[in-house]
């Protein structure tokens, strides 16, 4: 017997959204990636549980304003580079592999923000 389960987001999707995400390729993948993150957080917590094993993680987050399209563009392509000059300085071929997640979307559209306080 399975030890956790998870539910792809995309089991209850009408017809209209399944083909919004078709059209929008970006949310597609982060719909895929959250329900990935989800999934992989799930096992950890597991091994972290029943295994008794110390899982290295970590999270972050950062809610920010762009003035326009061209800010938020230029905000990214530095954080890729960022991250990519980063991921450059230490990866190795040795070693446990571990998966890093980039993802950034407009905050103020989702409802029932779990992160979000009265002082945001």
């Amino acid at each position: 017997m399975a030890r956790s389960f998870v539910i792809a987001p995309d089991t209850s999707w009408t017809p209209q959204r399944a083909a919004t995400v078709r059209q929008q390729h970006a949310l597609g993948t982060l719909v895929d990636i959250g329900a990935r993150l989800q999934r992989d957080a799930a096992a950890l917590l597991g091994r972290a549980t029943f295994d008794r094993a110390t899982v290295p993680s970590a999270a972050a987050t950062a809610d920010l304003r762009f003035a326009d399209e061209a800010e938020r563009a230029s905000f990214i392509e530095g954080y890729v580079a960022a991250l990519t000059g980063l991921i450059d300085r230490h990866a190795s071929a040795e070693g446990e592999p571990y998966r890093v997640v980039l993802a950034v979307y407009p905050a103020g559209d989702v409802e029932g923000d779990p992160l979000e306080t009265e002082d945001s």
